[in-house]
């Protein structure tokens, strides 16, 4: 039952980071560009198109990496399955 507490605090998160997300990124020339983030279960982060690199975790999450979602401002946010959120 926890888990699926944690589960749905987690989804509800995401869902609201994702509400909050920053516009797509401006690229040198001045238009816009899109790009994303992959992140896979051990917390590697990679980024495609226009979306800036910051790195993932330095180590190994307890649980898998589930989720990737924009900070406004900048940057992203982890999420793991058992609802912990790293940045």
């Amino acid at each position: 039952m926890r888990a699926h507490i944690r589960f749905v605090v987690a989804a509800t998160l995401v869902a609201l980071i994702a509400l909050t997300a920053p516009a797509p990124a401006q690229s040198s020339a001045g238009g816009r560009e899109a790009g994303y983030w992959l992140a896979d279960a051990s917390g590697r982060v990679e980024s495609r198109g226009a979306a800036e690199a910051y790195g993932g975790l330095s180590g190994t999450p307890t649980h898998p990496v589930v989720s990737v979602a924009s900070r406004p401002g900048g940057g992203y946010w982890l999420v793991a399955a058992d609802g912990g959120v790293f940045s």
